[in-house]
């Protein structure tokens, strides 16, 4: 009897990805790898999301879509205060 050999994290994700598609889903769902999260030097900031829906390639964080307006109504940007030119 031959052992199993447990699939990758990449292969989990490609699989979750097929799942998803076939739902009708939605909804925005970025994934990435332990591969990828693992790595040296790696950072949930870098280009290694994949979203959902038939997006080709990795994105940075900054660069996932964004539709939380709810959150921005109820925590507002704090603008820095105006620094004023004193008169001499």
């Amino acid at each position: 009897m031959a052992s199993a050999v447990p699939p990758t994290s990449a292969h989990r994700e490609a699989n979750l990805h097929h799942r998803l598609a076939g739902t009708g889903l939605d909804a925005v769902i970025a994934t990435t790898t332990t591969e990828l999260r693992l790595a040296p030097g790696a950072s949930p900031a870098e280009q290694v999301w994949q979203l959902t829906g038939g997006s080709t390639g990795r994105h940075r964080l900054i660069d996932l879509p964004y539709s939380d307006t709810h959150h921005d109504d109820e925590f507002p940007t704090r603008t820095a205060p105006r620094t004023s030119v004193r008169a001499a």
